[in-house]
């Protein structure tokens, strides 16, 4: 028999209840249905895998309501397995300035949409903006986001038990995989990209000369309108709103010539294209 000595342990008091759980419950649903207006009317989550995740606006706005707010308390330059990025770390307190949740996310450059991105210039003599390559996306952008994700992580940390509830994913939307992993690149469901379709030939055999803005837009300008979606914080019923105005079905039909002014139109800028 060993002759090691029990480690003594301090006397802790036993869990009790906050409250009256029935109440605290029926508060947390009329909560919710709260949520799921101001969400619903916004457009503050993300529709992932037919899933939907909330943005970082609808757990602030959550989190206000029980006076929980994220404080971010740093933000490191890393390097880790040949990427570049930042690791933030954030905590949520309440409103006397007691932690109640502490959290790490990062933003890193191996990451499909925080390495590089797709990069257009305006040319005069034709009028468009053409996909000429992709360049570096910036340390601040990813300083950014590394902090939007560790307030949004403390933020679920705390206040999840509400979002579902509220028939909503406990995961927000910064911690999901971004890119073609995730969900199609953020297609929703309905959108199906489509075949380019090829000039038919003339009587002689010769194919018919085609105007460069009617050519399909392709595969890195679509990922462009998704990315320019998603940084607008528009939803894509937004987006299919644009399309169907325009007599477009998916994103992979839209032409050259009006990709422009749909671009402007998810940001919101005033376009005289009909």
């Amino acid at each position: 028999m060993s002759n090691t000595p029990l480690m003594t342990l301090e006397p802790v008091s036993p869990l009790t209840l906050q409250g009256d759980p029935e109440l605290v419950l029926e508060q947390a649903h009329q909560v919710a249905k709260l949520l799921q207006g101001v969400v619903e009317k916004t457009g503050a989550f993300a529709l992932i895998s037919g899933r939907k995740h909330l943005k970082i606006e609808a757990w602030l706005t959550l989190g206000s309501w029980y006076g929980v707010l994220p404080r971010c308390l740093t933000t490191t330059h890393i390097e880790l397995d040949g990427a570049v990025g930042y690791e933030a770390d954030a905590v949520a307190v309440n409103s006397t300035g007691q932690v109640l949740s502490q959290a790490q996310a990062m933003c890193m450059s191996n990451e499909p949409l925080w390495g590089t991105r797709p990069k257009y210039e305006y040319d005069k003599d034709t009028g468009q903006s053409d996909y000429v390559g992709e360049e570096p996306v910036s340390d601040q952008h990813r300083r950014s986001m590394a902090q939007t994700r560790a307030n949004a992580k403390v933020l679920s940390n705390v206040l999840r038990w509400v979002v579902v509830l509220a028939g909503y994913e406990p995961t927000p939307t910064e911690e999901m995989p971004e890119g073609p992993e995730a969900a199609n690149d953020g297609r929703p469901p309905w959108e199906e990209p489509p075949k380019q379709a090829m000039p038919q030939p003339t009587e002689n055999g010769a194919r018919p000369r085609t105007n460069a803005g009617d050519v399909r837009i392709n595969e890195k300008q679509e990922r462009l309108v998704w990315a320019r979606l998603r940084a607008a914080g528009k939803t894509p019923d937004h987006l299919r709103e644009i399309l169907t105005r325009r007599s477009y079905a998916t994103v992979g039909a839209i032409k050259k010539g009006d990709l422009d002014a749909i671009l402007a139109e998810i940001q919101g800028v005033p376009s005289s294209a009909a």
